[in-house]
């Protein structure tokens, strides 16, 4: 299986693990790897991976994502960065399965994703699908989910603000001063939000309507690859530029900001870092992002 997904250089890409003729092959490692006999496997959607929704012999339905595995997944986080924010954080399947497993276990609103299994150079994690009753993301909810990841105290190292790592990789492209410049008033924004954060915590790192559910009353979270170490008030933060907006309208800034308790000092640095690292993210795709 895995050699057909080679492509010609010989090394395997998710470009090539999303075109419609590998699907065989992949339906292959969900049979292997599922619960229970498979009855109906469903594309959903291809991003960094590939997910399914796979319906089992005992009718538990699931999501399946198969991904290609890298020597980078079980790597060390490195934090040698500014103010010791880490310049590389391993984003894989496995680490994903770790993290999910230990913010259930604390006690965290999530959905946890129940196994792992790696086949020579792909991987598949299966979590139970839930399905989303489509309330409304209210401010109480949002509060309850956000604090509830704060017990998770993993023995394995984490990154610090994985943030920093994932916005200056799109500024390698940069020419040298543009780089240079972009990374300066960055971490001068990073410093500002480091000595005005109240609380830290290990954080969610992308928390917002569509990386959550609204079940049985709460929001469950999932997608943990920008799990890490940090100010408790950068989860805040992707709510705040979306209140009001798309799956976004049971809230308001006020009430999320009354719930949480956070300094009106920290909320803004907290918007300013986010700010710059958008306007990076705009320009990298502007300039060498192919439409």
């Amino acid at each position: 299986m895995v050699e057909q997904l080679r492509n010609p250089e010989n090394t395997l890409n998710w470009a090539w693990l999303r075109r419609a003729e590998y699907q065989a092959e992949v339906t292959a490692l969900i049979t292997a790897t599922a619960p229970q006999g498979v009855v109906t496997v469903t594309h959903m959607r291809s991003a960094h991976y590939a997910a399914y929704r796979v319906v089992t012999a005992d009718g538990s339905s699931w999501v399946a994502r198969v991904g290609i595995t890298s020597p980078q997944d079980t790597a060390e986080p490195d934090n040698t960065g500014f103010l010791n924010t880490s310049t590389f954080s391993p984003s894989g399947q496995l680490r994903e399965f770790t993290l999910s497993q230990g913010f259930a276990e604390a006690g965290g609103q999530v959905i946890p994703i129940t196994s792992y299994h790696a086949e020579g150079e792909l991987d598949i994690t299966w979590t139970p699908f839930l399905k989303d009753e489509l309330g409304q993301f209210t401010a109480q909810a949002w509060a309850n989910a956000l604090t509830s990841l704060w017990s998770y105290s993993p023995e394995n190292t984490l990154p610090v603000f994985t943030n920093r790592a994932k916005t200056f990789t799109r500024l390698t492209k940069f020419p040298s001063a543009e780089e240079s410049a972009y990374q300066a008033i960055y971490d001068e924004q990073l410093n500002e939000l480091f000595l005005t954060a109240t609380r830290w915590s290990v954080i969610h790192g992308d928390a917002h309507a569509e990386n959550a559910l609204h079940h049985q009353g709460q929001v469950m979270l999932f997608d943990f690859d920008t799990a890490c170490w940090g100010p408790s008030v950068w989860d805040l933060s992707h709510l705040i530029v979306r209140a009001g907006k798309g799956l976004n309208t049971g809230y308001d800034l006020e009430a999320l900001l009354a719930l949480t308790g956070f300094s009106s000092e920290e909320v803004m640095a907290t918007q300013k870092l986010r700010s710059t690292a958008s306007l990076i993210s705009q320009e990298h795709h502007a300039r060498y992002t192919k439409r």
